[in-house]
């Protein structure tokens, strides 16, 4: 957080590393309503999604 640009820098973090990632896989794969897709961090401190399908 910086006083002078407020939460702009976390807000383009989020686009980069969660949404832009996240929308190109909802492009690539047709997920079923009702999935749910867990964003971790791993050890390596990077970023993993976890999509857990719905059991029906």
């Amino acid at each position: 957080y910086e006083p002078q640009y407020g939460a702009r820098p976390l807000k383009r973090f989020v686009q980069r590393q969660i949404e832009t990632p996240l929308a190109r896989m909802m492009i690539k794969e047709a997920f079923p309503e009702g999935t749910t897709i867990k964003v971790n961090l791993n050890s390596d401190n990077n970023l993993t999604f976890n999509v857990e399908k719905i059991h029906e």
